[in-house]
């Protein structure tokens, strides 16, 4: 099997599953189960090796499992499996927990950024990474760093004095992006 790779998250169809070629195939024969409710549809007489699955057969967030056999006239192969998933749910939106609002720090000491997730109420949760902004206006209009953070915090040092306002909101591996939290502001004296 070629793609997609076992594990894959997406977050629509259709979605091409593809296969390497045997020289003595006649015919391939496709299966895909959704894991969640048991649905199978197969997909017999099969003369290329990808198959385009529909939005409409992918009509339900779920993990699904697709298999492939070769066949010719006097026997066929085991069928050869693999998984993906489908999550279509956006993330929850984060709530800031600290610093907090309003507050102020000393430049050149290191800054906790801490922030909580509602539990993903979606049939599939993909792995969640987290965008945190920093800028210098409450528009964001100007701003001056984008990192990323697998966990729901963030350390960073700031040696400037001033305003500084700050935001983060959550991505899924299937690529599904989530609404900013609220925008936090802190002060750097």
């Amino acid at each position: 099997l070629s793609l997609p790779r076992s594990g894959k998250y997406f977050n629509s169809g259709p979605i091409t599953c593809s296969w390497q070629t045997l020289r003595a195939a006649v015919k391939y024969e496709l299966i895909l189960t959704n894991d969640s409710n048991g649905d199978v549809i197969t997909k017999s007489d099969l003369t290329a090796t990808q198959v385009v699955l529909s939005a409409t057969e992918l009509a339900h967030d779920a993990k699904y499992t697709w298999k492939v056999r070769a066949i010719n006239d006097s026997t066929s192969t085991l069928f050869f499996s693999r998984d993906f998933y489908l999550d279509r749910v956006l993330p929850n939106q984060p709530q800031i927990s600290s610093p907090a609002n309003n507050s102020r720090h000393n430049a050149n000491l290191q800054i906790d950024f801490v922030w909580n997730l509602a539990t993903d109420n979606g049939t599939v949760q993909s792995p969640i990474s987290y965008e945190i902004q920093f800028s210098r206006d409450s528009n964001f209009g100007n701003t001056f760093q984008t990192s990323t953070s697998n966990n729901p915090n963030f350390q960073q040092i700031f040696s400037e004095a001033g305003e500084y306002f700050w935001r983060v909101r959550a991505k899924d591996e299937a690529l599904n992006i989530g609404a900013y939290s609220s925008i936090s502001k802190f002060t750097i004296n």
